[in-house]
């Protein structure tokens, strides 16, 4: 389970689908569970809870993260790495079993994304520490 995997109810919704020789698998969070207890998860087609288990491509509910919190950075922490720059972060994510990963924003759309999400490892700066390219006169 990766860390913030999260749903409201501490359930996902795996899926998986093969195409042109390529499997292609996601999550979606389980919203909630119907009366005779399957659960529910939004269909992006048409916009309304399904039964994850009678979705096309299900394979399997797992537990996950129950909640996630947000708390704001203090101003000069930043990530590098192969798909950060230095940049900013503006506040850190914690789940509730108190870990936690930095969150930056996309450059173009500003919305957040934790570091790490997609898989590439990236180096977390904390305040004042000098970089690499850095060059102070003493």
């Amino acid at each position: 389970m990766y860390a913030f995997d999260v749903s409201p109810t501490g359930w996902l919704a795996e899926f998986q689908e093969e195409r042109d020789g390529t499997r292609r698998s996601w999550r979606l969070p389980v919203e909630c569970f119907s009366p005779a207890g399957e659960g529910m998860v939004v269909d992006g087609r048409s916009s309304r809870l399904v039964a994850a288990e009678k979705a096309e491509n299900f394979v399997a509910l797992t537990e996950c993260n129950l909640g996630v919190h947000f708390i704001p950075a203090h101003p000069g922490w930043s990530v590098e790495g192969e798909r950060w720059a230095g940049e900013r972060v503006v506040g850190w994510m914690v789940n509730d079993s108190g870990y936690g990963v930095p969150l930056v924003a996309l450059p173009k759309s500003g919305g957040l994304v934790p570091a790490g999400a997609d898989g590439t490892p990236y180096t977390l700066t904390a305040p004042d520490t000098p970089r690499a390219d850095t060059h102070t006169d003493d």
